[in-house]
């Protein structure tokens, strides 16, 4: 089984994702959203109340808007290489 984020390091990428919003779009958009979810996925532990504060309602939510770089996409790429990796390694 893959190697579960810690509380520690799901507070970090949550962090990364507030200061890299850089529009007011940013918070709606479902790239930011989907990393996120994705946190919550691949922690170890219940990490709504790190997640919780940048989450929006489905109704709120947009598409992406195309910006480049997509901060979050990248974010979401480096969790996804460390997961995939991680699994990889295991016998």
């Amino acid at each position: 089984m893959a190697e579960r984020l810690s509380i520690d390091k799901a507070k970090d990428l949550v962090e990364n994702l507030g200061s890299a919003m850089c529009r007011d779009e940013c918070k709606d958009c479902e790239c930011l959203q989907g990393v996120l979810v994705q946190i919550e996925i691949v922690a170890g532990e219940d990490v709504s109340e790190i997640t919780g504060p940048l989450k929006v309602s489905a109704e709120q939510m947009h598409s992406c808007l195309g910006c480049n770089p997509c901060p979050p996409a990248e974010i979401f790429g480096d969790i996804s290489c460390n997961q995939w990796h991680d699994l990889r390694s295991k016998p």
